[in-house]
């Protein structure tokens, strides 16, 4: 049965001597079955307030099809994909389809600063 699935991105920062940068996005590669629909969810972590403030989803150029009924980016504070297609032409069973996530966050002066990190999305059926 089509659910949403949840990937969560969240940015914790650190202003100590180390001046860690940690980007999360769990789960890494998000398992999708014909007509869920996926949603990239802001989250706090390391005890921190949210810093994600806007995220966007892109197909990456040479990844193969996007398995979803909409190839546009997706924008704004909790994008949402349309539904997953069913398989057919040369989505398969077990692709992989890499994608890019562009998230900016605020940093501890007030700064919004952007990255970009590149995950993974399973076709199991």
């Amino acid at each position: 049965m089509p659910q949403t699935r949840t990937v969560q991105v969240g940015v914790s920062l650190s202003d100590n001597p180390t001046a860690k940068l940690e980007i999360r996005v769990k789960p890494w590669a998000v398992v999708t079955y014909e007509g869920d629909i996926v949603e990239w969810k802001p989250v706090a972590i390391n005890g921190q307030a949210v810093r994600v403030t806007d995220m966007e989803i892109y197909r990456q150029t040479g990844a193969g099809p996007w398995p979803f009924d909409d190839s546009r980016p997706f924008k704004g504070k909790k994008p949402k994909s349309g539904k997953r297609k069913p398989l057919g032409g040369k989505l398969k069973g077990g692709t992989k389809v890499p994608y890019t996530i562009v998230i900016t966050f605020t940093d501890d002066d007030g700064n919004h600063r952007t990255a970009s990190i590149d995950p993974d999305m399973i076709i199991p059926d």
